[in-house]
């Protein structure tokens, strides 16, 4: 499936990008569908590094503990970016992830949003803003 400019416009890490990065952007995405219960990434497992976001749908990020309880750690819709880790190198999923309904889910390789960082710096800080919000939902 081709991603769309406006697809990408309703990433809220790309929201910002003007129509030329949004183009170039659009030819290194891959999109891939996921069924509603179908697992995205499971805990424990390496991460690629990628950059993923939910395009269209809702995720559930799920922890599993010692005990084998799940705990409902998050519950995303589109827009959302999401398994942050693989965006730093050797990653490993630190939850489950699964589509709560039917959903798209994007991926970037690493290199692209590298190159893209290095073209709009202004990219990092959004990356960095979105990470931070993240943090401060977990104190």
């Amino acid at each position: 499936m081709q991603v769309t400019i406006e697809q990408l416009r309703q990433i809220s890490l790309f929201s910002e990008l003007d129509l030329d990065q949004l183009v170039k952007l659009r030819t290194h995405a891959v999109v891939k569908q996921y069924l509603r219960g179908e697992i995205i990434l499971h805990e424990g497992d390496r991460l690629p590094a990628k950059l993923f976001a939910v395009l269209g749908g809702r995720i559930e990020i799920k922890k599993t503990a010692a005990t084998s309880k799940e705990t409902i750690l998050r519950i995303l819709p589109a827009g959302e970016l999401f398994a942050a880790p693989a965006l730093f190198g050797d990653g490993v999923a630190p939850a489950t992830v699964l589509a709560e309904q039917d959903c798209q889910i994007l991926t970037i390789e690493r290199t692209t949003l590298l190159e893209m960082i290095q073209n709009t710096p202004e990219l990092a800080l959004q990356i960095i803003a979105v990470l931070t919000e993240r943090l401060q939902l977990l104190h």
